[in-house]
């Protein structure tokens, strides 16, 4: 099969969605598919192609964002989309005009996974009249010719079938590989750590850090550390906000964090803490459980029955005293307790989110969509 990815292939990126996608283009061509990745992007000057670990990413040009949802992709991209041989194309995130007007250039079929993007919070948040007038005008024909709409968490899942009933919809979780633990679970110290852009609104960092600082002047040790590149100024913000919490030496920022230093920082750190507003399958949770971390998480992360069946952590109302009572119950667990958190979050990734089932799904998912005859649809979830 010949499958084209639509995202740029970056390796090592904060990006949950790229990281997710990389990963997703590394098993599948484990499997043997003929992989390959469509770069389109107005920061593109011309057409191009580079390679990136065997994988053949093709660059597009594109209009801006506004103008592009309105005048569609440039001629030379429509052309080179036209001339492109596979058979399935997998579009990523949402509101994306350039994948919308792609899609309608297609002579085979596609999925698209939202990763979340469809969650209230973000049809509620800003520019909410324009997407409420892009879905209704354009994104929602998009999905309805999609052959499969594929949902990484099973809350979305449900609340993309609540939402458009007449979809074909399939769940197949986001997955990590397993790192090796060298000598078994490694020991913990007294950081608390978020890793990903620093999107307060988005990730809920405002509240964590509120939470903390409540938590630290009952007494609590150790440190918050959010770690990750800026997004939209928000560093500055929370910043300030520690500042204002007295918390300037007790909440530090090492930016963006990759490789050995990734892992070292996940599986050092007593907890690690997501206390998102919304999402689809928060990649960088699963990463930190991969560790043998325990973590703190809001329900929006849509991971916290599966949290709270495993006992790897703790799932708490996303509130600034709830956040801080979790801290405590986190910090002043007993030891055995403490060890015990770790293994299962170990345990949670390898049973439920490990690369050889997803991505047994996941060709399951694209084999029934290319089979699949337009017009119809097969909205069995894979489980």
């Amino acid at each position: 099969m010949r499958v084209a990815q639509v995202c740029d292939l970056e390796v090592e990126a904060a990006n949950g969605v790229s990281r997710a996608v990389a990963t997703l283009v590394e098993h599948l061509a484990r499997l043997g598919v003929e992989l390959e990745c469509w770069n389109i992007s107005s920061a593109v000057p011309a057409i191009s192609d580079r390679t990136i670990r065997g994988v053949r990413v093709l660059d597009l040009p594109a209009r801006g964002r506004a103008l592009g949802m309105l005048a569609g992709l440039p001629d030379p991209t429509r052309d080179a989309i036209r001339q492109r041989r596979v058979d399935l194309v997998h579009f990523h995130s949402v509101f994306i005009g350039h994948n919308v007007h792609a899609a309608r250039l297609l002579g085979v079929p596609y999925v698209v996974t939202p990763h979340g993007g469809y969650a209230q919070a973000v049809l509620d948040g800003s520019n909410r009249f324009a997407k409420r007038l892009w879905l209704a005008g354009w994104e929602e024909r998009y999905l309805q010719r999609a052959r499969v709409v594929h949902a990484v968490s099973e809350a979305e899942r449900d609340a993309l079938r609540q939402r458009w009933p007449g979809l074909s919809i399939r769940y197949v979780p986001n997955a990590v590989d397993l790192p090796d633990l060298i000598g078994g679970v490694p020991p913990a110290s007294d950081d608390f750590v978020f890793l990903g852009r620093l999107a307060t609104d988005h990730k809920g960092l405002d509240i964590m850090l509120r939470g903390f600082a409540r938590f630290a002047r009952r007494g609590g040790t150790g440190r918050l550390v959010l770690a990750g590149p800026d997004w939209r100024g928000c560093r500055a913000t929370l910043q300030r906000l520690a500042e204002a919490e007295g918390m300037a030496d007790r909440v530090v920022f090492p930016g963006p964090v990759f490789a050995e230093a990734k892992t070292r920082l996940l599986a050092g750190a007593r907890a690690f803490v997501h206390t998102s507003r919304w999402e689809g399958l928060p990649l960088a949770v699963l990463e930190a459980m991969a560790n043998a971390t325990p973590v703190l998480v809001t329900p929006e992360t849509n991971l916290a029955a599966i949290v709270t069946r495993y006992r790897a952590g703790v799932v708490c109302r996303g509130d600034p005293d709830a956040i801080a009572d979790a801290f405590s119950a986190l910090a002043s667990a007993p030891e055995a307790e403490k060890r015990s958190r770790r293994q299962a979050a170990r345990r949670l990734v390898e049973e439920n989110f490990g690369w050889p089932r997803v991505r047994r799904d996941l060709m399951r998912l694209y084999e029934d969509a290319v089979a699949t005859p337009p017009g119809t649809h097969t909205a069995n979830p894979v489980q």
